[in-house]
C-alpha cells in the first residue's frame, strides 16, 4: 500500500513536471510567433526554464556566422541579467559547440582542470558548483548553447541533462525559426533597398541617356547630367570639364554648388598643372574620403574660391581608350566611398562620355548641314551679284546666319596695282568703306595676310597680336575693340592673293579651327566669283573702249575742226577712264612746238600757256616724245626714284592736288612721226 502511494506520488510529480515542460515550451513557441527580438526570446527562455529547473545562473547564447564567436548571449546570475552581442566562446561553451554534446559537472570546482582558463560572469566572488550545458541543435548543426548553474553541489543528474537536452532541441528549432525570420526580413529589406537603389540608378542612367536626344546645347545637357549624378550619390557639389583641342586645358562646361566667381576664375584649367591630370592621363577614378582641402597649397591653387569640401570623387569621362574630360563630385563632410560606389560612379561618368560624344556627333552633323547651306547661300548670292560691292554685302549676310560675328570686313585686292580696289566693313549693322584705291596699311592684319597668303586667327586679339612681328591693329567701323578675330585670304587661279575676308567678335574665343576651315571654303567660293566679276567688268570695259575708239574714229573723219575733235576725244576718254585729270598735247614733229593743248582737271579747263612754245625739257611729255614709249606710274609718291632715274622732273599744273597715278602714251601719225602726247591722271594711287 505504501509502495503504491509512492508510485502515485512519482507519477503525479512526473505529470506535473511534464506539464511545466509543455507549458514552458508552449510559451516559448508562442513568443516566437510574433517575430520578437532575440533579446526578448532569450529572456522568455530564461523565464520559462526557471519554472522547470532549479538554477542560480543561466547562460543562453546563439552562434554567429563568424567562428569562435556568439552572435548574442544572455547571462543571468541571481536575477542580474546581462545581454551581450559578439561574445567570444568560453572554454566550456566552445567544447559543447565543437562536440555537439552535453557537458555535466556535479561539482565544477572539484572536477574541472584547475589549469583551464576560467571565464566567469555575474558575482565573481561566488563560484558555480553544479554546472550543466547542452547544445541547441537544429538538425546536425549546433546553433547555440544553453547552460544552467547552481551554487549547490550535485544538483543536476543525467535525467536533468536528458530533459534539458530534449527541451533545448525544441527551443533550438523555435529560436532558429525566429532567426531565419529575422534574416528573411533583413534580406527582404536589403533586397528592397537594393532594388530601390538599382531603380534609382537605372532612372538616373535613363535620364542621362534621354538627354542625348534632346535638342539642347551641350552645356545644358551636361548641367542636367551633373545634377542627376550629384543627387544619385548624395554629394553637395560637382562639375564637368572637357578637354579642348589640342588637349592642353580642361574647360569648365557645367557646375553646381559653386559660385559664379569660381566659374570665371577656373574656366580654363591647364592640364599639366591641374589636380585632375592623373585622372585624365591614367583614366582611373580618384577618391578622397577626407581632408580634401588640406591637399592643396593656397599659394599655388585657388582653394579660397572653393566651398569647404572635405571629400571628393573625380572620374574620367572615358569612351573606348580615350578620355574626353572629367566628372568631379564634392562633399562637405568626410565619407566612405566603397568600391561599388566608385564603380557605379564610373558607369555614370562613362554614360556622360557617351552623351558628350553623341552630342558632338549631332552638332557636327548639324554644323555640316549649316556649312553647306551657308556655302550655298554664298554661291547663290555671289552668282547674282552684278558688282563687287553687292557681292560683299551678300557674303556678309550669308556668314551672319552661320557665324557668331559682330563685325565683318572684306576687301578686294589688285595684285598688279597693289592697291585695294574695293572694301567694306559692316559693324553692328552699319556699313563703312575703307582703303579704297590705296594699298592696305603695311602693318595691318590684312596686309600681313596679303603678303603671306596665310590665315590669321586670334582667340584674344589684344594679348596675341604682340606675338606677330610687324603687325598692329587697325580699327575699322565702330572702332570698338575686337577680342576674337579671324581672317583668310582669297586666292585666284594662279595662287595670288586677290582679297581678304575677316570676321570679328567682341568676346573671346568665338572662332574655332573649324570656323577657319569653313572661312577658307567661303573665300574660295567668293574668289571664284570675284574673278568672274572682274572678267565681266574687263569685258564691259573693253567693249566700252572699242566703242570709244569707234566714236573717235567717226569724229576724226567727220570734222575738220581740230579743236572740236580734241575736245570730243577728251570727253570720250574721260568718260571711260573716270580719271581726275585729262591732258592732250599736239606738237610739230620736228620742232616739238606745241600747236594745240587741252588740260582738264575735275571737269575744269585750265589754260597751259604752251601754244607756240616747245615741250618743256625733262617733263613726262618730253620723255615720251623722246623715247617714243608709253609711261605708267601707279604711285608717283612711291616711285620718285624711278622718276629721277629717267631724268624726269614733274611740273605741277592746275590746282594744288597731288597726282598719284599717271599714264601717258605717244600720238603717232600714219607715217610714224610723233605728233603729241595723251595722258590721264588721278589723285588715287
Amino acid at each position: 500500500m505504501i509502495e503504491l502511494q509512492r508510485q502515485r506520488n512519482l507519477l503525479r510529480r512526473q505529470r506535473e513536471q511534464d506539464q511545466r515542460v509543455l507549458t514552458a515550451l508552449y510559451n516559448i513557441s508562442l513568443a516566437c510567433r510574433n517575430r520578437p527580438t532575440l533579446r526578448l526570446i532569450l529572456e522568455t527562455i530564461n523565464h520559462e526554464l526557471a519554472s522547470v529547473f532549479s538554477f542560480d545562473a543561466i547562460y543562453i547564447a546563439l552562434c554567429d556566422q563568424a567562428p569562435e564567436r556568439f552572435d548574442v548571449a544572455l547571462l543571468v546570475d541571481e536575477g542580474q541579467a546581462e545581454y551581450i552581442e559578439g561574445l567570444e566562446y568560453g572554454t566550456l561553451t566552445e567544447a559543447i559547440v565543437r562536440m555537439r554534446a552535453p557537458l555535466l559537472y556535479r561539482d565544477l570546482v572539484v572536477e574541472r582542470d584547475p589549469h583551464t582558463p576560467r571565464i566567469m560572469f555575474g558575482n565573481l566572488d561566488k563560484r558555480s558548483r553544479s554546472w550543466l550545458g547542452v547544445p541547441l541543435m537544429a538538425g546536425e548543426v549546433a546553433v547555440g548553447v544553453l547552460s544552467i548553474q547552481s551554487y549547490q553541489v550535485g544538483l543536476y543528474t543525467s535525467d536533468t541533462t536528458d530533459l534539458l537536452q530534449r527541451m533545448a532541441n525544441v527551443i533550438a528549432v523555435a529560436v532558429e525559426h525566429v532567426r531565419l525570420s529575422h534574416q528573411y526580413t533583413l534580406l527582404s529589406h536589403t533586397l528592397s533597398a537594393q532594388v530601390s537603389a538599382r531603380t534609382e540608378e537605372l532612372a538616373a542612367l535613363t535620364r542621362i541617356a534621354s538627354a542625348a536626344v534632346s535638342r539642347r546645347s551641350l552645356p545644358e545637357i551636361l548641367d542636367e547630367a551633373l545634377g542627376v549624378a550629384i543627387d544619385l550619390f548624395r554629394f553637395d557639389a560637382g562639375n564637368v570639364r572637357l578637354l579642348d583641342e589640342p588637349p592642353t586645358h580642361l574647360v569648365l562646361q557645367a557646375h553646381r554648388g559653386f559660385s559664379q566667381h569660381y566659374a570665371e576664375i577656373t574656366k580654363y584649367s591647364v592640364l599639366n598643372t591641374s589636380p585632375l591630370r592623373k585622372v585624365v592621363l591614367d583614366g582611373q577614378p580618384q577618391a578622397i574620403e577626407r581632408g580634401w582641402r588640406e591637399r592643396f597649397d593656397p599659394g599655388r591653387f585657388p582653394i579660397q574660391i572653393f566651398p569647404p569640401f572635405d571629400c571628393a570623387l573625380s572620374l574620367p569621362l572615358s569612351i573606348g581608350s580615350g578620355v574626353l574630360g572629367t566628372l568631379s563630385l564634392f562633399g562637405l563632410h568626410e565619407r566612405t566611398l566603397s568600391e561599388d560606389t566608385v564603380r557605379l560612379a564610373q558607369v555614370v561618368a562613362n554614360q556622360i562620355a557617351i552623351l558628350v560624344e553623341n552630342t558632338r556627333l549631332l552638332e557636327e552633323r548639324e554644323r555640316q548641314i549649316s556649312e553647306l547651306r551657308a556655302l550655298s547661300s554664298v554661291s547663290r548670292a555671289a552668282s547674282t551679284a552684278l558688282d563687287l560691292r553687292t557681292l560683299l554685302r551678300h557674303v556678309h549676310d550669308a556668314l551672319k546666319e552661320f557665324l557668331p560675328l559682330d563685325a565683318f570686313s572684306m576687301l578686294i585686292y589688285d595684285p598688279e596695282r597693289r592697291v585695294v580696289s574695293d572694301a567694306i566693313s559692316i559693324d553692328q549693322g552699319r556699313v563703312y568703306g575703307y582703303w579704297g584705291g590705296r594699298p592696305p596699311p603695311p602693318r595691318s592684319l590684312s596686309a600681313w595676310i596679303i603678303r603671306s597668303g596665310l590665315p590669321l586667327r586670334f582667340e584674344h586679339l589684344p594679348e596675341q597680336i604682340a606675338a606677330l612681328e610687324g603687325v598692329e591693329r587697325h580699327a575699322l567701323g565702330a572702332w570698338q575693340q575686337a577680342l576674337s578675330w579671324l581672317g583668310v585670304p582669297m586666292l585666284d587661279r594662279d595662287g595670288r592673293v586677290i582679297g581678304v575676308i575677316s570676321v570679328q567678335g567682341y568676346t573671346k574665343n568665338l572662332f574655332s579651327r573649324r570656323d577657319e576651315i569653313f572661312m577658307h571654303n567661303v573665300a574660295a567660293q567668293v574668289a571664284l566669283h570675284v574673278q568672274n566679276v572682274r572678267l565681266l567688268t574687263q569685258r564691259a570695259s573693253q567693249i566700252a573702249e572699242l566703242e570709244a575708239i569707234g566714236q573717235i574714229g567717226k569724229l576724226v573723219t567727220a570734222s575738220y575742226d581740230l579743236d572740236l575733235m580734241l575736245d570730243e576725244v577728251r570727253r570720250v576718254v574721260a568718260g571711260i577712264t573716270e580719271t581726275s585729270v585729262f591732258y592732250l598735247l599736239i606738237c610739230e614733229p620736228e620742232t616739238r612746238i606745241v600747236t594745240h593743248a587741252i588740260f582738264v582737271e575735275e571737269g575744269v579747263h585750265i589754260p597751259l600757256g604752251m601754244l607756240g612754245l616747245p615741250v618743256n625739257h625733262g617733263t613726262m611729255s618730253d620723255w615720251i616724245l623722246h623715247n617714243r614709249e608709253p609711261l605708267l606710274y601707279q604711285d608717283l609718291r612711291a616711285q620718285r626714284d624711278d622718276l629721277a632715274r629717267r631724268g624726269i622732273v614733274p611740273r605741277a599744273v592746275g590746282p594744288a592736288n597731288e597726282v598719284r597715278s599717271w599714264a601717258g602714251v605717244p600720238l603717232v601719225a600714219r607715217d610714224g612721226e610723233l605728233i603729241g602726247v595723251l595722258s590721264v591722271q588721278d589723285y588715287r594711287p
